[in-house]
């Protein structure tokens, strides 16, 4: 997860230097954590986003943000998206409201052994 973290954080500050970035962790559905990292980056073409996590492919900067493609490899998503699906979860990209790109990456989480015990359920 440090990993993956890693990248989430370092694409969200290479696109979005000076702009906002959010982080937020919360346990959604049965044993399930998800870790948001939203930016207020330039965003990408909407075409684009779907492709994201592949290998070595750089999606463009959303026409109306204007903002050049900072250097890279298209590799970062890539292994963050495989590191998630390793861990049992996955890793969802999509068009932050206002620009940007949000990350969220679910896994499953560790259970509670208190909260297994005669029956009760976390």
């Amino acid at each position: 997860m440090q990993q993956v973290l890693d990248v989430l954080l370092d694409n969200a500050c290479k696109y979005a230097p000076r702009g906002q970035l959010r982080v937020g962790v919360a346990a959604t559905g049965r044993n399930i954590v998800a870790v948001t990292v939203a930016d207020s980056g330039p965003g990408v073409r909407s075409a684009d986003l779907g492709r994201l996590s592949e290998r070595f492919f750089r999606g463009g900067i959303s026409a109306d943000r204007g903002a050049p493609n900072p250097p890279g490899t298209g590799l970062g998503l890539a292994i963050a998206a495989a590191l998630a699906e390793n861990m049992g979860g996955t890793l969802r990209l999509s068009q932050t409201p206002g620009g940007g790109l949000t990350a969220t990456v679910e896994i499953p989480g560790v259970p509670n052994p208190e909260s297994t015990r005669e029956g009760r359920t976390a």
